[in-house]
């Protein structure tokens, strides 16, 4: 089975770009102190308080699995995904349960009404996998080891912010092109926008990126 998952923290870069730009108006709403917590937090690469258990998997053997990769930047979570589908010509069922969102990025979106799936991240992916070959042939989220890898690529691994060796997740690949999220017994489609959230409350942000 062929699954998609996510590497690293969800719209940590708009939230951090938010609540710097924005930090008058955002403080009179929100403790400082939280704030503050919220950017050290995704400034350490910090787990989302998700509690999920993860299943161990040798890096070895994950790397023999990987189909693709697409790296989470403007447009977000979403626009990731419609382009590692694109570029594979893969549909794909997913679910947004499991995704790793700081709480601050889900409060601060909530307070500018915007969409934190959308929302500019750094130092995360999405990695598309065939299950069958590295042995997750459930919808689970696993762990890297490294036991076996060389010690260079380990340390590359275990110093990266974007907490690289937890994978969380997202969906199925299907043989059709359809792109269905699939979340409370409703399904909707996914389309194609490539636009960021972060540019409704500070326009023109992402222009270049």
């Amino acid at each position: 089975m062929k699954l998609i998952f996510i590497k690293g923290i969800i719209g940590n870069y708009g939230t951090k770009v938010l609540i710097e730009d924005k930090y008058k108006e955002l403080s009179k709403y929100f403790n400082k102190e939280f704030l503050q917590k919220v950017i050290n937090d995704l400034n350490g690469g910090a787990n989302p308080p998700l509690f999920i258990e993860c299943k161990k998997i040798n890096f070895d053997i994950f790397e023999k699995s990987v189909i693709d990769k697409e790296k989470i930047k403007k447009g977000g979570l979403l626009a990731a995904l419609w382009k590692i589908c694109s570029r594979n010509n893969f549909g794909v069922e997913y679910s947004l349960v499991n995704v790793p969102l700081n709480q601050g990025t889900i409060e601060i979106s909530n307070f500018f009404d915007l969409n934190p799936y959308r929302l500019l991240t750094e130092n995360a992916e999405i990695v598309a996998i065939d299950g069958d070959i590295c042995g997750v042939t459930t919808f689970e989220n696993f762990e890297l080891t490294f036991d076996n890898s060389d010690n260079l690529l380990k340390n590359s691994y275990e110093n990266n912010k974007s907490n690289t060796k937890n994978f969380y997740y997202l969906g199925k690949i299907t043989n059709n092109r359809k792109r269905i999220r699939i979340d409370n017994d409703i399904e909707s489609y996914l389309t194609k926008d490539f636009k960021d959230e972060v540019d409704k409350v500070i326009p023109n942000l992402t222009k270049n990126i």
